[in-house]
C-alpha cells in the first residue's frame, strides 16, 4: 500500500489511547443512559398511576358508608391490583373496533382542548341517567366526571404543568356558567370536581393540625356527649363555641401552609362577586361548606383523625355533637338563622368568632403565582427523550365523556361529532391506558427544547471527513504500545496485524480510511489530524452531555421517588377509611360487643390470654364476614377490631388495675437531667453523644411521640411512634453519616420518650405490652416491619426504665 505521510501534533499511539478511552466510557454511558430512563420511565408511570388511583379514591372516601361500603369496595381502583394498565391502546385486548374511534376520539378532544368549557360549562348532570351501562353498579355518572374523567384529561395533575392546566380550565368553565351564583354553584359539577382536588391536595394537612385534636377531645368529652343527647341547651352551644375558637384560632395561625393553589382558586370565585353579602356567600361555600363543615362532620373519611378510631354512627353518640359543630359555623355570619333554627339558645358569643377574618385570609393571596411544587415537564421530558405528554385514562372516562358530549347541543362542534361513534349503549370493562397527547399546546404550555442526544455532525470537507474516519478507525483498533508512532509505520503495523489475526472489520475500518484520505487534497492532508482531535472534541462534548443527563435523570428519580412514596403513604393513611366503614357493617352483625367488652375488661386487663382467645374469637368471625366482601381488606378491617377493642379498654381503666403504674409515671414525669444522661447519653457510643445537646434536632420525633401519646389507641400509637424511630434514624444519618446501630437507636428512642413530657409514659409502654405482644395471629399480623421494630424498642426502654425505678 502506497505510503501516506500524516504530520501529527503528538504521537499516534497517544491518540490510540485517548480514542479507546473515550470510546469505553462512551459505550458506558449509553448503557447507563438506557438503564436510567428506563428506570426513570417507570417511576413516571407509577407516580402517575398512584396519583390517578389518589384522586379518584378521594371522591369514594368523601362519600363512604356502611350501607354502599360493599359496592365501593369492589371497586377496581380500591382493590390492590385490581386494574390493568396496558402501555397503548392498541394493546387492550377485547375492545375490538372501538378501538379506532376511541383513539380518533380523544385525538380530536385534545386539538380542541379550549372548546370544552363552552360545551361543559352548563351541563346538567340532573338530566343525565342515575346508572350507565359502562360503569359499575352503585358509582354515579355525575361523581365519577367530577372525581375521574375530568381529572383524567390532565393526568389527574402528577406534574406542575398539567396542574396549572387544570385550575385554568377551572376558571374558564366557572366563567362560562350561566347566571352564576353561589346558590346554583353547589349544585354544578365543577363544584364537586373542586371539592375533590381540595381534598386530594394538601389541604388535610392543614386541616390535621388545626382541628385534629381539637376532634380527638371532643368526641372524647363525655359531658358534651351526653349534653348533645339531649334536647340543644345553652350549655351545649357554649361549650362548642369554646372549641370553634380554638378551631379558627388553629386555623389562623396554620394559614400559612394552607394550598397555595386552593386559594387561588377560592379567590378566583370570590373575586366574581359583585356584592360585600356575595363575596361572603361565596367564601362560606367554597371554605366553610366545600372544605370544613365535611370535615368536621365526618372527620375519619376526611383523614382529619385516624380512620381506625371508632365514632358511633348513631344519631345520639359524638358524630351528633360533631354534626352541630359543623352546624354552628355555618350560622356564625348568620346568627339570627341560628335562633330560628335552635330556639331559646343565645347566638352572641357564635356571632363573636373570628369566622369572617379567617375566609378574608384565606383569600389573601397576591399575584397570579401558583407556588406549585412537584415534577416538572419539562424537566422530565428531555431526560426522558420522548416528545409527548403520556396520560393515564379508563375506557369508563372515555366512555362517560363521549356520553356527555353526544347530550351537549353542539353539532357544529368536531368532538360532538366523534363522540357519537362510541357505543355509550355498551358495557366496558374497567381498564386503564396510557394516552399519549403530542400537542403541547392543549395543556397550556410550550413544548420544551429536546434535542437529539448525538454527536455533533462535523465539517462537510474532505480533512474532517478523513479526521471521523481515522477516529472510527482508532476506536475499533485495540491499542498495541509497540506500534510505531509515525503514521505510515503505525498503519502498515495495524495492517500486518489485521491480516495475521484475520481482522477483518478492523481492516475494514482501515481501508476505509484509506479511500477517505485519497480524496483530501494534498494542500489539506495537513489538516487531518486536527479533524482528528476536532472528532475527539466533539466525542467529548457528548460525554459531557452524557454526564449531564445522568445527573438530570438521578435528580428527577429523587424527585419522581419522593412523589411516589408520598402517594404510598397517603394510600396507607387512607385505605383504612374504607376498612372502618367494613368494621361498622360488621359490628351491626353483633350485638352488644361493646357491653360484652366492658362486662369482661377486668379479665381481659389481668389476663392477656383472655383477651387473646377473646380476639381470636372475633377475628375469625371477622374473616368469615368479610371475605365474600373483600378478601383484601381483612387485615386491615382486623386492624380497625383491635382498635374498636381497645376503645372499650381505655388506659386509664388498664392503669387503675395496676396502682403501681401510677407511681412510676409520676416518678418519669419528673426525671431529672442527671437520670436521661443515665437511661440515653452515658450508655450510648461516644460517637453520637452531642447529638443530645441540640434538642433542635428531636423536634419531629418528639412531636410524633406525643402524637401517640395523644391517641392512645395501641396500633395508631405504634405507627406514630414508627414514625419517630423513622425520623431519629433519618437525623442520624443526616448528622453522623451511614445508618444508626440497634444500640444507638435504642438510644436516640429512648431520649425520644423521655423528652416527650407524656405524664403516661409507662403506663403506655405496659398498656401497648400487654394488648399487642403476643398476639395469636397464625399468619396474620397487625404490625408493619416498621411498627414491630419500634414494640421492640419500646420493650427495651420498659427493661430500662424497670432497672432505673427500682432505685427508688
Amino acid at each position: 500500500m502506497e505510503a501516506t505521510v500524516i504530520p501529527c501534533i503528538r504521537g499516534l499511539n497517544d491518540y490510540h489511547a485517548q480514542v479507546k478511552e473515550i470510546s469505553a466510557y462512551a459505550d458506558f454511558h449509553a448503557g447507563e443512559l438506557r438503564v436510567n430512563r428506563k428506570d426513570l420511565l417507570n417511576a413516571v408511570k407509577l407516580a402517575q398511576e398512584l396519583r390517578c388511583f389518589t384522586s379518584i379514591r378521594t371522591c369514594y372516601f368523601l362519600k363512604l358508608t356502611s350501607s354502599n361500603v360493599k359496592d365501593i369496595a369492589q371497586l377496581p381502583f380500591m382493590k390492590p391490583n385490581g386494574y390493568q394498565i396496558s402501555d397503548r391502546l392498541v394493546e387492550m385486548a377485547g375492545i375490538g373496533s372501538v378501538r379506532s374511534s376511541i383513539n380518533k376520539f380523544l385525538k380530536t378532544v385534545f386539538a380542541n382542548r379550549f372548546d370544552l368549557p363552552g360545551l361543559l360549562a352548563n351541563f346538567d348532570f340532573n338530566s343525565f341517567p342515575e346508572s350507565v351501562p359502562y360503569l359499575p353498579e352503585g358509582i354515579k355518572p355525575g361523581d365519577f366526571f367530577a372525581c375521574s374523567t375530568i381529572p383524567s384529561l390532565f393526568g389527574h395533575f402528577w406534574t406542575v404543568e398539567l396542574k396549572k392546566n387544570f385550575i385554568d380550565f377551572i376558571f374558564e368553565v366557572g366563567d362560562k356558567i350561566q347566571n352564576l351564583t353561589p346558590g346554583a354553584f353547589r349544585g354544578h359539577w365543577l363544584f364537586d370536581c373542586i371539592k375533590y382536588y381540595v381534598f386530594s391536595s394538601e389541604v388535610s394537612q392543614f386541616l390535621r393540625l388545626s382541628i385534629g385534636d381539637i376532634i380527638f377531645n371532643i368526641v372524647r368529652d363525655q359531658e358534651l356527649v351526653e349534653l348533645s343527647r339531649e334536647r340543644s341547651s345553652q350549655k351545649l352551644f357554649d361549650k362548642l363555641c369554646v372549641y370553634a375558637r380554638q378551631m379558627l384560632d388553629n386555623m389562623k395561625a396554620n394559614i400559612s401552609i394552607f394550598p397555595n393553589e386552593v386559594k387561588h382558586i377560592m379567590k378566583h370565585f370570590v373575586e366574581s362577586a359583585s356584592t360585600p353579602e356575595d363575596r361572603l356567600s361565596w367564601l362560606e361555600l367554597l371554605f366553610i361548606d366545600c372544605v370544613l363543615a365535611p370535615a368536621i362532620s365526618n372527620p375519619r373519611n376526611c383523614g382529619i383523625i385516624p380512620p381506625t378510631f371508632y365514632l358511633d354512627p348513631s344519631p345520639f353518640g359524638p358524630v351528633r355533637a360533631l354534626n352541630i359543630l359543623a352546624q354552628i359555623l355555618r350560622f356564625v355570619l348568620h346568627p339570627q338563622q341560628l335562633e330560628v333554627r335552635y330556639q331559646g339558645i343565645n347566638s352572641a358569643n357564635i356571632a363573636a368568632l373570628p369566622l369572617a377574618d379567617v375566609l378574608e385570609s384565606i383569600v389573601a393571596v397576591d399575584g397570579n403565582d401558583l407556588n406549585i411544587v412537584g415534577p416538572k415537564m419539562v424537566d422530565l421530558l428531555p431526560l426522558l427523550g420522548i416528545h409527548y405528554i403520556l396520560l393515564l385514562l379508563s375506557l369508563p372516562d372515555v366512555y362517560l365523556l363521549a356520553d356527555v358530549l353526544q347530550k351537549v347541543p353542539n353539532p357544529d362542534q368536531y368532538i360532538n361529532k366523534d363522540a357519537v361513534n362510541i357505543p355509550t349503549n355498551e358495557s366496558v370493562a374497567f381498564d386503564f391506558f396510557r394516552f399519549d397527547v403530542w400537542d403541547f399546546n392543549a395543556f397550556g404550555f410550550k413544548k420544551p427544547n429536546i434535542p437529539e442526544n448525538e454527536i455533533e455532525k462535523p465539517p462537510k470537507n474532505p480533512a474532517s471527513l478523513a479526521g471521523e474516519a481515522l477516529y472510527k478507525f482508532l476506536s475499533f483498533a485495540e491499542v498495541d504500545t509497540k506500534a510505531p508512532d509515525g503514521y505510515t509505520k503505525f498503519s502498515e503495523f495495524h495492517e500486518r496485524n489485521m491480516i495475521l489475526q484475520r481482522q477483518f472489520i478492523t481492516e475494514a475500518y482501515l481501508r476505509h480510511l484509506y479511500v477517505i484520505y485519497q480524496s483530501v487534497p494534498e494542500k489539506d492532508q495537513r489538516a487531518v489530524i486536527p479533524g482528528l482531535e476536532d472528532e475527539i472534541r466533539r466525542h467529548l462534548e457528548l460525554e459531557k452531555r452524557n454526564d449531564e443527563i445522568l445527573t438530570g435523570i438521578a435528580i428527577q428519580l429523587r424527585i419522581i421517588r419522593g412523589e411516589i412514596e408520598k402517594y404510598e403513604a397517603t394510600r396507607d393513611e387512607s385505605m383504612p377509611i374504607l376498612y372502618s366503614q367494613l368494621l361498622t357493617l360488621f359490628l351491626q352483625s353483633q350485638e352488644d360487643l361493646a357491653s360484652t367488652i366492658k362486662s369482661k375488661l377486668q379479665d381481659f386487663i389481668l389476663q392477656k390470654t383472655v383477651f387473646s382467645e377473646f380476639l381470636q374469637e372475633y377475628f375469625y368471625k371477622l374473616n368469615i364476614f368479610i371475605s365474600p366482601i373483600a378478601e383484601y381488606a381483612i387485615r386491615g378491617v382486623s386492624c380497625c377490631l383491635h382498635s374498636f377493642f381497645l376503645q372499650q379498654i381505655t388506659l386509664n381503666e388498664f392503669r387503675a388495675q395496676y396502682p403501681m403504674l401510677k407511681r412510676c409515671d409520676q416518678l418519669l414525669q419528673n426525671i431529672p437531667e442527671q437520670g436521661i444522661e443515665q437511661i440515653c447519653v452515658s450508655s450510648s457510643p461516644a460517637r453520637m453523644r452531642h447529638l443530645f445537646k441540640t434538642r433542635q434536632l428531636f423536634v419531629f420525633s418528639i412531636y410524633a411521640a406525643q402524637k401517640a401519646m395523644f391517641v392512645e389507641l395501641p396500633l395508631e400509637a405504634l405507627r406514630q411512634l414508627s414514625l419517630a424511630v423513622k425520623y431519629v434514624k433519618k437525623m442520624f444519618e443526616l448528622e453522623i453519616g451511614g445508618k444508626p446501630t440497634e444500640e444507638e437507636s435504642q438510644s436516640l428512642f429512648n431520649f425520644v420518650l423521655l423528652k416527650s413530657e407524656n405524664p403516661n409514659l409507662f403506663s403506655l409502654g405496659k398498656y401497648l405490652q400487654h394488648f399487642l405482644v403476643g398476639l395469636p395471629l397464625k399468619d396474620e399480623t397487625l404490625f408493619t416491619n416498621a411498627m414491630d421494630e419500634t414494640l421492640k424498642y419500646y420493650e427495651n426502654h420498659l427493661t430500662t426504665l424497670d432497672s432505673y425505678l427500682s432505685d427508688f
